[in-house]
């Protein structure tokens, strides 16, 4: 395999680290994943031996890390300035001031790093294997916490150097909110939130509460972008594929200003976000 046509996606959450090759065509030809490790040095060590494993099984010639791949990496809550690095990764503290692109290109011998929002590359990853893509696209991933991206006229609404559009942030439960966080997707409808409240409430009832907010967050979302495509990913629909068409179910009567909206389950899965950052890469 040609390394010209291959880039390195790398999805770093706050549970998990993945990191694989992908082709041009979104294929990711070998991955490795493992638990986030606690730290910045555990994290380059982990990826440079990640790296190089999957460079072999993806027989990649020279390997890699000497193939010298760019590499996209998606994290969390990101919000980097262009002189101190990263400012904040939410659910990742201890990255805060790091300048994490220039380490990671150090570690992996890439010719450049470019850093994403996890929801920002998981928004990218399935705009893109959408034939045809939609005009004015939303993604949530329901994962640690709850992140998302939009593509409008195929171009990704982004500003304020990623500290602004999370859309975990949306309310979904006034009532709760009692603090910045309560009471938002982030919060209540996360995959850890459905989870909890499986053990609870048992499955078919955590599943009718999970949709019920997310129809409200996805409501809002709709019509602040005038959306006719949302795609709901992330850990919590691989385990519950039932959920986008519950939350589809919910929005009947919500969409007084649209003209039709469009909810699909994730097509890549979990890989979403390592895809979109390696295409964002290229």
């Amino acid at each position: 395999m040609n390394p010209s046509s291959l880039s390195i996606g790398i999805d770093l959450g706050g549970t998990h680290v993945r990191l694989g090759v992908v082709d041009h065509d979104g294929r990711v030809l070998a991955d490795a994943r493992d638990a986030t490790p606690g730290g910045l040095e555990p994290l380059l060590e982990w990826l440079g031996e990640a790296a190089a494993t999957v460079g072999a099984a993806a027989e990649v010639d020279g390997g890699l890390p000497s193939g010298a791949l760019p590499v996209g990496l998606g994290l969390p809550g990101l919000f980097v300035d262009d002189r101190s690095g990263v400012v904040r990764a939410h659910n990742l503290p201890w990255l805060e001031g790091v300048p994490l692109a220039a380490r990671v290109a150090a570690a992996l011998g890439a010719p450049r790093v470019v850093l994403q929002p996890d929801g920002v590359a998981g928004a990218w990853g399935e705009y893109r294997v959408r034939v045809p893509r939609p005009r004015r696209f939303g993604y949530l991933a329901l994962g640690t916490g709850v992140g998302g991206g939009v593509v409008l006229d195929g171009e990704i609404v982004r500003h304020t150097n990623h500290s602004a559009g999370h859309l975990g942030m949306l309310p979904c439960d006034p009532a709760a909110a009692t603090d910045p966080r309560a009471g938002s997707l982030d919060a209540m409808a996360s995959g850890a939130a459905i989870r909890a409240e499986v053990e609870e409430l048992g499955f078919d009832a955590a599943l009718e509460r999970a949709a019920q907010r997310l129809a409200i967050g996805v409501s809002a979302m709709a019509h602040l972008y005038r959306l006719d495509t949302v795609v709901l990913g992330g850990g919590a629909v691989e385990a519950a594929p039932a959920l986008a068409e519950a939350v589809a179910a919910r929005l009947a009567g919500r969409l007084l200003l649209l003209g039709g909206l469009s909810i699909e389950a994730s097509r890549l899965g979990r890989h979403a976000g390592l895809v979109g950052a390696a295409w964002l890469a290229i």
